[in-house]
């Protein structure tokens, strides 16, 4: 009965607000949303529109690999995998290393990681489309969700005769859900799969937002007269909206944020507290005492004459408990936003991330100025890419954006201009009277900066330069504003037309000896000026405005069209370039050619297609661009050494560990080209200290067990080897390396056990069964040794040497029919095996006597 009694509370308020008119009231007959160039749709067919245009302006890359990052977040790291332990997704980081570990970068996004191993699950397998069909979804829901963002900011939080949320400036929020729905800043948050982060704290995001316009709105009809400050709240959203937030978090740390936007929402927009007031100039202020619609109009001072005393349009004293249930939520939002910090700066292990110099230059300049200065400029060059999206980079580190260090720099001008526009809209916020308008504003401005700030260098040095998925809340704000900005502009063209036409009014009425006061209105001087109801159009200066109207909000109508058309065609453009490695280090070598980074990625995709003389150069161009780039170096040594030019290999890497003395894979490295020069002390030398700055290092015991069986140690060959198989139990080089060394030394039982131990890790590794084989058959134990060397050809039927050593085993076996059978497949298949030729010819001379 209650909620029956409110829906009934409320059409009547929806009833007395029909008829109010506009002289003294706050609702004006033309809501500014009118204005807006953008079909006026019910909200399920915009969210459905919404969701349509945002999964095709990105679905081309649905059938892109794993890329970039992609690399290290998804197909190395291990918590993806179906069969690693769940709660390891909760005890490492994004990258699949210990939180704890020197070289973790401290990325805790256990939801994001959880999603990826959900992926591969329902797959089966890494399967790049299933992956970047997640992503795209993911921004269409976003969007879908952002509909009903925007609703409740341009238009206000209303409801219908039936308790309905209605969908406000419909018109509006649409345009600004398109706008963001296809930026191509977007485009490495949907098209890379590591950006799932940023697609999952964004749904976390509004999720959160929305749960607490719910909360502050429990009572419908204190969404209705807006008046009056809502004097209770839902404990319930409250929560779920703190959930979702922790979710959000947990996404990517970014999400924390939207406790600092539901503040500012309640602050400035349910409780219109006004901090400022003491310090303003005194103005009337044009702050609407009803607001339904979302319109902009004049501010009653009394109630309308006529209206009934017991009429729901009747003001009354506004109660004082708003002001402790926004102290409240408040609390309720800081108390959880300090204990959100508290427990990641623990997860974290209490310690910042470590980051290179070439990561963020600007962080570790020495002088403040320069410090302060580049980060201005950085704040700029994000605001660029938001405002004109095609210069898109997938890495902006090393070199792209060279610092300022000097006043006299030309890009300072840059800063000037972007700060001189934000300081611009701070100062309409904060010496303009408090209005509907100046409130919409700040909250634009809050969805704009407060996402940011985790990525400002304020609190804290970040590990990027520019970082485009960063972008992605953020753009909300930028979506917004330029809504915003277009309806001032419309706004203010259509009250440059009503002028005309008061004018033109007063002309004609003194022209007809008719007094002023008898003169038609302004609502019908506004009218005749439009052409709408009234006496219509007279004379030509009502045509002329008019047609000039009508002329601007056309130009209006096609620039707009023409700007999402803009953004959809460089979204699936650079969604293309996000499909391979090849395509996507290309583009970024065009945009930032003095980006040692990107000819670094160049140069590691070309060796890996085989391409080896373009490798080099790409690695040597990184290296002239950075000279201190120590990744490079190591790279390039290991290709030289490859090549057999191990002595400028070794003075690659020299330089490396110079740079950096705890690079551990260079150690390890130098070590290898040292045993290959005969320098086995100074190698030995090298693979300590890589162990010592990496304890847990598989790959360099195994190396270290290989320097040891060339310098005749057979026993610490053996320790090392085995080292690396309990770091690493899929070691299959080391497990391979200790089964030839037991069964050279004749050790055929310890040899055996170690195989089968092997097999218990890896059941189907072909090289072990093949080993397994060559030792059971010297037992002699041939059933069991055919039976190792069929698993090992079932999985290699290509591999001619398990043709010709189980051909080896029948020859033994005294089988001469499956031995030349076998010793004639490997041939078949590699025919320079000189060994397997002579046993064949040996095989042929016995079976030639045997029918002799």
């Amino acid at each position: 009965m209650l909620h029956q009694r409110k829906r009934r509370d409320n059409s009547s308020i929806n009833h007395w607000l029909d008829k109010l008119n506009v002289n003294g009231l706050a609702v004006p007959i033309a809501d500014w949303d009118e204005v807006i160039p953008a079909p006026k749709l019910n909200i399920h067919v915009a969210s459905i529109l919404v969701f349509l245009i945002a999964v095709a302006c990105f679905s081309n890359s649905c059938s892109g690999d794993f890329v970039f990052d992609d690399q290290e977040a998804v197909i190395n790291n291990q918590d993806v995998r179906p069969d690693a332990p769940l709660h390891k997704i909760f005890e490492d980081d994004f990258w699949g290393s210990k939180l704890k570990s020197k070289t973790s970068h401290k990325s805790y996004r256990p939801i994001t990681v959880l999603t990826f191993r959900l992926n591969y699950y329902m797959s089966g397998a890494l399967v790049p489309w299933v992956f970047h069909c997640t992503n795209i979804v993911l921004h269409g829901v976003v969007c879908a969700l952002l509909l009903r963002i925007t609703s409740a900011l341009l238009g206000g939080v209303r409801f219908d005769a039936a308790g309905e949320r209605e969908f406000a400036a419909p018109r509006s929020s649409l345009l600004a859900t398109l706008l963001f729905a296809l930026h191509p800043i977007h485009t490495e948050s949907v098209a890379a799969v590591v950006g799932r982060a940023e697609l999952l704290c964004a749904l976390f995001f509004l999720l959160s937002f929305l749960c607490y316009i719910r909360s502050c709105y429990s009572d419908i009809e204190y969404a209705v007269i807006s008046t009056v400050r809502p004097p209770t709240y839902s404990v319930f959203w409250l929560l779920l909206s703190v959930t979702f937030s922790f979710l959000s978090m947990l996404s990517k740390e970014q999400g924390i944020t939207v406790i600092g936007v539901c503040a500012a929402y309640d602050v400035i927009v349910v409780c219109r507290v006004d901090f400022l007031s003491s310090i303003r100039p005194s103005r009337p202020s044009s702050e609407p005492a009803l607001d339904v619609s979302g319109s902009r109009g004049s501010t009653p001072t009394s109630t309308p004459r006529g209206t009934p005393k017991n009429s729901p349009m009747h003001v009354r004293k506004e109660p004082t408990e708003w002001r402790h249930c926004l102290l409240h939520r408040l609390a309720v939002l800081t108390l959880c936003a300090v204990a959100m910090l508290v427990l990641r700066w623990q997860i974290m292990g209490s310690a910042p991330p470590n980051f290179q110099c070439w990561d963020n230059p600007a962080a570790f300049s020495p002088s403040l100025l320069t410090r302060f200065i580049n980060y201005n400029y950085l704040y700029t060059l994000n605001a660029w890419l938001l405002l004109n999206p095609t210069w898109l980079c997938f890495d902006w580190s090393m070199g792209c954006v060279p610092l300022i260090e000097s006043v006299w720099d030309p890009r300072i001008l840059a800063v000037l201009v972007f700060w001189a526009v934000l300081g611009y809209l701070v100062w309409i916020c904060v010496c303009e009277p408090p209005s509907e308008d100046t409130r919409l504003l700040m909250m634009m401005l809050a969805f704009l900066v407060v996402p940011f700030l985790p990525a400002s260098n304020l609190f804290f040095t970040v590990g990027f330069v520019i970082a485009e998925r960063v972008l992605y809340l953020p753009s909300i704000g930028y979506a917004m504003l330029f809504v915003f900005t277009l309806k001032a502009a419309l706004h203010h063209d259509d009250d440059c037309e009503r002028s005309a036409a008061r004018r033109h009014v007063t002309t004609s009425t003194y022209n007809n000896n008719v007094p002023p006061s008898a003169t038609a209105g302004e609502d019908d001087g506004c009218k005749a000026a439009n052409g709408r109801g009234g006496g219509g159009r007279e004379g030509g200066e009502e045509r002329g405005v008019g047609d000039f109207s009508d002329f601007t909000a056309s130009l209006v109508q096609v620039c707009t069209l023409f700007l999402l058309v803009v953004f959809f065609i460089r979204s699936v453009q650079r969604s293309a370039e996000w499909r391979n490695e090849e395509l996507l280090f290309k583009a970024g070598e065009r945009v930032c050619p003095l980006n040692a980074k990107v000819h670094y990625n160049i140069a590691k995709n070309t060796a890996d297609a085989g391409n080896i003389a373009a490798a080099i150069a790409s690695y040597r161009e990184a290296l002239r661009l950075n000279p201190r780039y120590d990744q490079a170096m190591n790279n390039l040594a290991n290709i030289l050494k490859d090549m057999g030019r191990e002595m400028e290999a070794e003075q690659l890497l020299l330089r490396a560990v110079e740079i950096r003395a705890e690079f551990s894979a260079a150690w390890m490295n130098l070590g290898i080209v040292q045993a290959g020069l005969g320098k086995s002390e100074e190698a030995l030398q090298s693979y300590f200290t890589a162990i010592k700055h990496r304890r847990k290092y598989p790959d360099c015991y195994y190396n270290l067990g290989n320097l040891y069986l060339e310098m005749k140690e057979h026993d610490k060959a053996l320790k090392a080897w085995r080292s690396a198989t309990i770091l690493k139990p899929a070691h299959i080089n080391a497990w391979n390396n200790m089964i030839i060394l037991m069964d050279n030394l004749g050790k055929l039982k310890k040899a055996e056990m170690i195989g089968k131990e092997a097999l218990k890790v890896l059941p189907s590794a072909p090289s072990v069964h093949f080993h397994l084989g060559n030792i059971l058959g010297k037992l002699p134990r041939y059933v069991e040794a055919e039976q190792h060397f069929k698993k090992a050809i079932e999985v290699e039927p290509q591999n001619a040497n398990y043709w010709g050593n189980l051909a080896v085993l029948y020859h033994r076996w005294e089988k001469d029919e499956k031995a030349l059978e076998a010793y004639q497949k490997s041939l078949q298949l590699k025919p320079d095996l000189e060994q397997t030729r002579e046993n064949l010819v040996k095989l042929q001379r016995k079976i030639a006597k045997r029918k002799l």
